[in-house]
């Protein structure tokens, strides 16, 4: 995920990401090297379903921010 307002908080994803079952280890946000939040975290996604509910929410907004996700292996 990229584009997140730099004031996220991992409430605000699990409430963001809606039905998605994550359990904590699946959620890692990315910080820069003087520890400030970089606006992108990974989510771990377990099946099909959940990636596809996930993708189709590209470019849906979180606060005044919209929100890019991305595809890694």
């Amino acid at each position: 995920m990229r584009g997140l307002p730099y004031n996220t908080q991992e409430a605000d994803l699990y409430d963001f990401l809606g039905n998605i079952k994550l359990m904590k280890e699946d959620l890692v946000f990315k910080f820069f090297e003087n520890g400030k939040f970089s606006g992108e975290a990974v989510v771990r996604l377990h099946n099909q379903y959940d990636f596809d509910d996930v993708m189709a929410m590209n470019l849906t907004r979180l606060g005044h921010r919209y929100i890019e996700m991305i595809v890694s292996s």
